[in-house]
């Protein structure tokens, strides 16, 4: 079949074997149904809903797991998952949307951050985005806990704080360059240096510091 998307939530099923003969299927909406097994999956999902359907079994996320590994979004969410869930739900590397809130596993101690380690593509989790600060401190904490995540979080501000100041300075230094090679253009008045003071306007070496000073020794010159 070249079925690709299929929704087929609130209608009562308790399996979804089958399916797996839909090669072509990327998208599958299930939610909202009594399922009693998550078998029968097709291998070539890349978004998965199963909100609300009665899951509380982390062997059956882990059958998920194995059986789906491109996918990229998942929605488990409103369900009763363990916080073993998480080691399974972490196989899926591929994942970047992951909705797991209002499971019980939510609650357990460092929730967030075992998940945004454990999936380095994760992008979105639950109610909110995943940045790179999060994701370095996350890391780090996998590794050497809390001192390690509040280190890598300040290294991150630090390096933000550090390429905004080069990427102010730099802006100043173009800009200066260019309020002098209009001025100069202004007082020299031949068409030919006008020309040439134009073109060192949008040429490289009009970004470097000390360029605009060197290119009007040279017209001047």
């Amino acid at each position: 079949t070249n079925l690709q998307a299929l929704y087929i939530q609130s209608n009562g099923l308790s399996t979804l074997e089958g399916l797996q003969d839909c090669r072509q299927l990327n998208y599958l909406n299930a939610s909202a149904n009594p399922l009693r097994s998550l078998k029968g999956l097709p291998s070539h999902l890349s978004t998965l809903h199963l909100a609300s359907v009665g899951l509380a079994d982390a062997a059956e996320v882990a059958v998920l797991a194995a059986a789906c590994q491109a996918l990229q979004v998942l929605d488990l969410s409103h369900n009763k998952l363990p916080v073993d869930v998480v080691p399974a739900v972490c196989n899926l590397q591929s994942l970047r949307v992951l909705y797991l809130k209002d499971n019980p596993c939510v609650w357990a101690p460092n929730y967030r951050r075992r998940l945004v380690a454990g999936l380095r593509q994760l992008s979105y989790l639950d109610d909110g985005p995943v940045d790179e600060c999060e994701r370095r401190g996350s890391e780090a904490w996998a590794v050497g806990g809390a001192a390690a995540e509040q280190a890598a979080r300040t290294a991150f501000r630090d390096e933000r704080r550090l390429a905004l100041k080069r990427t102010t300075t730099t802006f100043a230094v173009e800009r200066a360059q260019r309020h002098v090679l209009r001025k100069l253009a202004g007082i020299l008045g031949s068409d030919l240096q006008l020309a040439a003071l134009l073109q060192a306007l949008e040429g490289p070496a009009a970004l470097h510091p000390g360029g605009a000073a060197e290119m009007a020794r040279r017209l001047l010159g």
